[in-house]
């Protein structure tokens, strides 16, 4: 099975969107539509109604595959234990169940993460709200700006994070 993590409606898209390449290269390995799961990433946002699905995916798209919208309070979570930082790790069970994980999105500056995107866009975007909550509280370190990753605390928090998970791809 594999687990595709994307950005919800709150993040830029590009054009033309790349998960239409990454569906079409898995279907040429021997992936099935129904072996693939896209799980829409949305944090502590507000998650998306199916209505609104069909402005980060095409129809096509939503009728071939399971599309899964994330919510950090009523989703099952994978209790994976503490980061280092001693922050729970709560994961969207069925994207952590999933054998090939994969996330999707675009990587840009962050005013407090470094940058968003790559293990971000799974593992803070699948995650529970005590696992973002926590990992959050620390945005006032002084080493959590825009463009820092080798001593921004979250941004190498969530990517324990990832590799906790298992994140597979980015």
């Amino acid at each position: 099975t594999v687990g595709i993590a994307i950005n919800d409606k709150t993040r830029p898209l590009p054009k033309p969107n790349p998960i239409y390449h990454l569906l079409d290269h898995l279907r040429e390995l021997g992936y099935k539509p129904g072996q693939i799961t896209l799980f829409v990433s949305s944090g502590t946002h507000v998650p998306m109604t199916l209505d609104e699905l069909p402005r980060i995916l095409n129809q096509a798209i939503l009728d071939q595959y399971q599309v899964v919208v994330h919510d950090c309070d009523r989703s099952p979570m994978a209790d994976l234990g503490k980061t280092a930082y001693q922050t729970p790790i709560l994961i969207n069970a069925d994207f952590y169940a999933c054998d090939l994980k994969i996330s999707v999105g675009n990587i840009e500056p962050h005013h407090f993460m470094g940058f968003s995107g790559g293990v971000k866009t799974a593992v803070i975007g699948l995650a529970g709200r005590a696992t973002i909550v926590a990992n959050h509280a620390r945005l006032s370190h002084p080493q959590a700006r825009s463009g820092i990753f080798q001593v921004n605390p979250l941004r190498q928090e969530v990517e324990e994070i990832g590799r906790r998970v298992g994140v597979h791809l980015c």
